[in-house]
Parts: structure tokens; sequence; C-alpha cells
């Protein structure tokens, strides 16, 4: 049986998708091999929301410490790179109303500018948009019909743009 041109091409194609995606896989990332250790600074709070600071911050760190490649030291000592910025934004609406017009499911939007430094002063990136919705556009919502409340939707959106961040610098901006 004679392999056809368009089976070859779908091999092909296969073939590459497969190839990248372990190369990529077995890379970790782009970011370079001599940065090891990274040292994550409380993030500044541009919102009204108290406490969002330190609960993103712990999810970068979280997220950082379960990808292995990296350490998490002091960000007083000598990382390899410095992870700093603010907290630009927390917006939640309705995504959806009832009959009666109040919120039956609503979205949690929480967006951060992150930058990574080495310790020369040389960026990896500088002031990068992240969000909690960046690889995820469901990330924060919540049903209020299902008994889902505020709080699941902000654990969600922190939990998410932490993993983002943490993705944003293994992936070198």
């Amino acid at each position: 049986r004679r392999m056809t041109a368009r089976t070859a091409a779908r091999a092909a194609l296969l073939a590459g998708c497969c190839a990248a995606a372990a190369c990529r896989y077995r890379a970790g990332g782009s970011l370079p091999e001599d940065i090891r250790t990274v040292g994550v600074t409380l993030l500044r709070n541009q919102t009204r929301v108290p406490g969002l600071e330190g609960e993103i911050t712990r999810a970068v760190i979280s997220a950082l410490n379960s990808g292995g490649r990296l350490q998490v030291v002091d960000a007083d000592g000598e990382p390899d790179l410095v992870v700093f910025g603010d907290v630009e934004s927390y917006v939640k609406g309705a995504v959806r109303t009832d009959r009666y017009g109040d919120a039956a499911a609503f979205g949690v939007v929480i967006t951060a500018r992150v930058s990574a430094r080495r310790p020369g002063g040389e960026y990896l990136f500088k002031d990068a948009k992240v969000t909690n919705r960046s690889t995820d556009p469901d990330s924060g919502a919540v049903d209020l019909g299902k008994g889902q409340s505020e709080r699941l939707g902000r654990t969600q959106a922190v939990r998410d743009l932490g993993r983002n961040v943490a993705s944003r610098i293994l992936e070198q901006g």
C-alpha cells in the first residue's frame, strides 16, 4: 500500500509536534541553565484588597517550588534571579445574572506587573503584565447557584496567577 502525499504530510507534522513537545519538556523552558536560585520579594499591592500581595507572593513561591527547576531562596541573599513587582488590579464582575438581575456567576481577574532581574542588573523581563487568565480564561469564575463563593474565585485566581508568573519566569519572558 502506498503512502499518499497527504498522509506523509500528516505523519511529518505529527512527528514534528511530538519532537517539539518532547524537546520542550526536557529543556524545562528557556531559562538559562546558570540560573538555579530565585528570590521572590513581596509584591506591592496597588489594589484596595487587603492582604492580596501576600497571597500572590506565596502562590508564586509555591508554583516555583513545585516546578523543581529552581530553588527559592531569600531575596536578600544572593539569588541568581530576583522577582519583584506590583499587584495592579483586582476586578470582580458579574458573568451571568439571574432573572431578578442579581449576580448568579461572576469572575475574578487579578493583574500583576512583574520583573525578573539578575544581580548584575540585567533583566530577563521587565514590567511583564500577567493575569490569572493568561492561560485559562475560566480562572476565577464561580457559580453562585452551585454554592460557590467569591472566596473560592479569589483562591483560584491567586493560585493561577502564581502559576502564570512562575511560567513566565521559566519561559524567560
